[in-house]
């Protein structure tokens, strides 16, 4: 199960924030951490009740789903094709900026939009 995976390596949020991405509409991570729960709670050496408590792990599995923002969906994209259509016309290529734009902010945990922009501007010039 990936939420056990996430917690035995020590993922760091932008794997919580990844997976937030690859889960299918209408599936989130809150389910997928209550499904976790539930798994946890039925698995135990007392086989005719399941646990009434939540283990450490699931809990701190809940608590990174929380700090990652990506309960009910992933993040969203702070860069839009609005915001550097004076560097990229519109097309495949700024699609391509935008993803890496969005890459970047999901894996360096950028905020900034501005310097999101600063990124895609050394992009445009490196794939040129």
């Amino acid at each position: 199960m990936q939420p056990l995976h996430l917690l035995k390596t020590k993922a760091p949020l932008s794997a919580y924030k990844k997976l937030a991405i690859k889960l299918k509409k209408p599936v989130t991570m809150m389910m997928l951490a209550d499904l976790f729960c539930i798994d946890r709670q039925a698995r135990n050496k007392n086989k005719k009740k399941p646990l009434a408590e939540i283990d450490q792990e699931v809990t701190f599995f809940y608590q990174m789903i929380h700090e990652a923002g990506v309960e009910y969906g992933p993040e969203k994209q702070i860069l839009t094709g609005q915001d550097i259509i004076t560097l990229i016309s519109p097309g495949a290529r700024m699609g391509e900026a935008l993803k890496y734009a969005y890459d970047l902010q999901i894996s360096k945990s950028i905020i900034n939009k501005q310097l999101l922009i600063e990124f895609i501007k050394e992009w445009i010039i490196s794939n040129n």
